[in-house]
């Protein structure tokens, strides 16, 4: 903001504006007695919005991003209110407003300076571009808010740990889920703690194995090929209790165009009770067997 001293004249000369003609606010005269506008809320709201205009009149929503991008982080409705209520707009709006469109500090502080004038001349209550609110019963406002969002945010984070901790509580309650014969080891816990119990490669052609967990004291057996000719080829593997070979709990799997297959689960209800395997491969329609079962 220019003084020019002596005449009692005040122009405003910010962001590379042209000078004015319109007359705003209240006016002077000059020696010349010709009428000279003196700066106003009126003139400086007008001057805003002749800024945005110069610079292609970009979308409120684009000029917040803009804004929050360069350092000066304002709502797009703030933006759009700094020039619409006709109320002088806050420090944080203008900064917001002039760095969105400029991206240049030095003319910020040109619009800020001039702002201050006003301020200095008005009633000294500032409008924040957003509502009609003095700045320190709107800094009062906020500061309840956020009192209140913290209040809120802190009882919900209460109430979820507590819920987690029931639900943890509550879920250790309850018995385990029984794991019964037939099901697929890779839908149980078992394969957690489950151990190679035994294994055979007497038949080179492929690997085969006995597969126990201590924690479900279960098993099941897996075959392995040794070629990579899985695709149009078949592998069949076996689990069976060694106590009733060929009773209700054998367990088989005949998988067609896989490198390995196992077999579903066989719970051992007795300690000495064994489990013993068999597998075999086709390779080109020639089926390749293990020469014997592995036991545990």
């Amino acid at each position: 903001m220019d003084l020019a001293g002596g005449s009692g004249r005040i122009e405003a000369s910010v962001g590379g504006a042209a000078p004015r003609t319109a007359l705003r606010g209240v006016s002077v005269g000059t020696d010349e007695g010709t009428p000279e506008t003196v700066d106003s809320t009126e003139v400086f709201v007008e001057d805003l919005r002749r800024l945005r205009q110069s610079h292609g009149e970009p979308t409120w929503t684009a000029m917040a991003r803009r804004a929050s991008n360069r350092g000066a982080k304002a709502s797009h409705g703030t933006l759009h209110n700094a020039v619409t209520t006709g109320r002088l707009p806050s420090e944080l709006a203008v900064t917001a407003f002039v760095m969105a469109l400029t991206n240049d500090r030095a003319q910020v502080a040109r619009w800020l300076t001039r702002r201050a004038a006003l301020v200095d001349t008005a009633s000294g209550a500032e409008f924040d571009g957003a509502s009609p609110v003095p700045v320190e019963k709107e800094a009062g406002f906020w500061r309840r808010r956020r009192r209140i969002v913290a209040c809120v945010a802190a009882v919900l984070l209460s109430n979820t740990v507590t819920g987690l901790v029931v639900f943890q509580v509550a879920r250790r309650d309850q018995p385990p889920t029984p794991i019964v014969t037939g099901e697929d080891p890779a839908r149980t816990t078992c394969v957690d703690d489950a151990k190679i119990a035994a294994a055979s490669d007497r038949n080179p052609a492929f690997l085969l194995e006995i597969l126990f967990s201590s924690k479900c004291q279960a098993g099941w057996a897996r075959a392995t090929r040794r070629d990579q000719d899985g695709v149009g080829n078949t592998i069949d593997v076996v689990i069976y209790r060694r106590s009733e070979p060929d009773g209700g709990s054998r367990q088989s799997a005949t998988e067609p165009d896989v490198q390995s297959a196992y077999t579903t689960l066989i719970v051992r209800t007795d300690p000495a009770d064994r489990l013993c395997a068999t597998g075999a491969i086709t390779t080109d329609h020639a089926r390749q067997v293990s020469p014997e079962p592995i036991c545990t």
